[in-house]
């Protein structure tokens, strides 16, 4: 609400009329009513402002999560593997793992290898983790945050791959300097092609130009940022994964479920959209599959016939 002057016209009228020589009292009295006026508007346009940048920074800050982190703590660096700190909700994380061209090394608080190639990229030299979404849920990748550290004689050049193109591309090359201190907060900035990913992804991070096999390289606080939330759902009357087929769709109380074109025994998982399973069963010899028990509301259904599992999006009325 803004802010109101008007309850001081009656002190600035008798100011005026006090100290006010006469022949100026009413350009005074003018003016300042005007000076209120605009102070009033001022500080209304500020609050307005301050309204909108604090109302984009809480939006700002739920766009862009910390998904996961791997902090290392309490690692000797030589593990085999190391598991992220915690599961998010709605995806799941690999532990940190190690290509086979590398030698796992010691390394308080931190993921280590030596036996870095000493050439150019090596695609068995590597750092690294994978994370896919719940069924229902897809991931919306922005960005991967670490430090790192190499030894005196340890790699000077790195770079970022994913699956998503079977770790043929490079999304980021750095160079080292020659030094063996850390540097922290690398953030790596994924494209676009990370915006909607319904599968699993791996990242691998490969050092190279290593001066010495004997050199070291190890990551710390490997950070994760982004968004996962549940997958846009299909309303079609009938939705369709390779040769099964579920009607209707919006469903009440009773699924019909085909496979080629026939009706026929199949195992069924439903699922809400936190993964959670509410039921399971077998169809019907019709073919049916009863969903009276649940609720309304959107589900995921697991269908596997004997030969193929697939997985489909229903509403429930």
């Amino acid at each position: 609400m803004p802010y109101n002057y008007h309850f001081l016209q009656p002190f600035i009228y008798t100011f005026s009329r006090r100290f006010v020589p006469t022949n100026d009292f009413t350009y005074f009295f003018t003016l300042s009513i005007l000076f209120f006026n605009y102070m009033k508007d001022l500080y209304s346009l500020r609050l307005k402002n301050l309204t909108l940048l604090v109302s984009f920074g809480l939006f700002s800050s739920v766009a862009h999560a910390q998904i996961a982190t791997y902090t290392f703590t309490g690692a000797t660096g030589s593990e085999a593997t190391v598991a992220v700190d915690a599961q998010p909700i709605n995806a799941s994380f690999s532990p940190m793992s190690r290509g086979a061209g590398v030698t796992a090394s010691a390394g308080a608080n931190t993921f280590a290898a030596t036996n870095w190639t000493s050439a150019a990229l090596d695609a068995t030299d590597y750092f690294a983790f994978s994370v896919q979404p719940a069924t229902g849920f897809q991931m919306r990748l922005d960005s991967v945050v670490l430090d790192e550290r190499r030894s005196g004689t340890g790699i000077r050049e790195w770079a970022v791959r994913s699956s998503l193109d079977n770790f043929t591309a490079n999304i980021i090359t750095v160079t080292v300097p020659d030094d063996d201190q850390t540097r922290a907060n690398k953030k790596i900035v994924l494209p676009a092609s990370f915006a909607a990913l319904t599968t699993p992804v791996e990242f691998r991070i490969y050092g190279y130009n290593a001066e010495a096999g004997g050199g070291s390289w190890r990551l710390d606080n490997v950070r994760t940022y982004g968004v996962v939330s549940s997958r846009p759902l299909s309303t079609q009357n009938a939705v369709k994964t390779s040769a099964v087929s579920l009607f209707p769709n919006p469903a009440t109380d009773v699924l019909s479920i085909q496979v080629n074109g026939k009706r026929t025994k199949a195992s069924v998982i439903v699922a809400d959209l936190t993964g959670r399973k509410v039921a399971s069963g077998t169809t019907a010899a019709d073919g049916t599959f009863d969903l009276h028990s649940l609720p309304a509301g959107s589900y995921t259904i697991t269908v596997n016939d004997g030969t193929e599992s697939s997985v489909h999006k229903v509403i429930k009325r």
